[in-house]
């Protein structure tokens, strides 16, 4: 009897022991602003800031290439109708010139971006999708006004890749140069492309459960289903937006 006794009171002693420690990780864990704060300086941020601001720019310019900005409302009606249907929803893209697979592919380079931060950077994954978003939001945020030269450097990648694709895919455009693209206007784009309600758009659960469960690349094949789970119209109209908005302020 006292041995039962005995193994009840260690049982429960362990019990109480790991609640103690499970309280004092919630309360340990850092806000969305501090997280962002402690994380923006970090080489592991930066590179992926530096990844995730140029293959978002890349996916977007390959929907403008495509001349979808002006067509943004016939698109949506037409993906609407094809629903989930694979063959339909490739339909609709090649009937407007534009490859699925290509989009897919660029998608997914995103997606690897995300990935990889989570992975690396494991406390992310603790933090909700819309927390998750937040913090790479105000992240890039502190990064884009910092003077660091890393930092720097992104904000003069950026002017120039931008530049070049507004330069290459403008038709009849005039009234200004390619290189007067300014940084900060870009940045601004950027950050309304992945604001509030853009977490489930960006897939972020799902990669957030697989960073959960070690798996480090997002195939191409993972990346179409994420875009199938969070809906193909709502982020074909943030990628559009986002492409319409560097155009606006680069001729502004």
């Amino acid at each position: 009897m006292k041995y039962r006794f005995l193994l009840a009171g260690m049982a429960l002693f362990i019990f109480i022991i790991s609640c103690e420690k499970k309280l004092m990780e919630v309360k340990a864990k850092p806000s969305v602003s501090e997280m962002a704060n402690s994380i923006y300086t970090s080489p592991s941020f930066i590179s992926f800031s530096r990844d995730f601001i140029t293959d978002f720019a890349r996916q977007a310019d390959y929907f403008r290439s495509a001349g979808l900005s002006t067509q943004q409302n016939e698109l949506v009606s037409k993906l609407k109708l094809a629903g989930d249907d694979d063959a339909a929803l490739a339909s609709v893209f090649n009937s407007y010139g534009v490859s699925m697979d290509e989009m897919v592919a660029r998608k997914s380079k995103v997606d690897n971006d995300i990935l990889g931060l989570l992975t690396v950077n494991k406390q992310l994954v603790t933090y909700s999708e819309n927390e998750i978003c937040e913090i790479i939001r105000e992240g890039i945020n502190l990064g884009w006004q910092s003077n660091l030269p890393e930092w720097q450097q992104i904000r003069t990648a950026t002017i120039r890749m931008s530049s070049n694709q507004i330069g290459m895919n403008t038709i009849g455009a005039s009234g200004y140069q390619a290189n007067q693209l300014d940084a900060s206007k870009v940045w601004e784009c950027l950050k309304d492309a992945i604001g509030i309600g853009s977490a489930s758009i960006l897939g972020i659960a799902g990669l957030q459960r697989l960073a959960q469960e070690g798996i480090q690349t997002a195939v191409v094949t993972v990346s179409k289903w994420l875009a199938k789970r969070a809906g193909w119209i709502g982020a074909v109209i943030v990628v559009l937006d986002f492409s319409s908005c560097v155009y606006l302020q680069a001729v502004d």
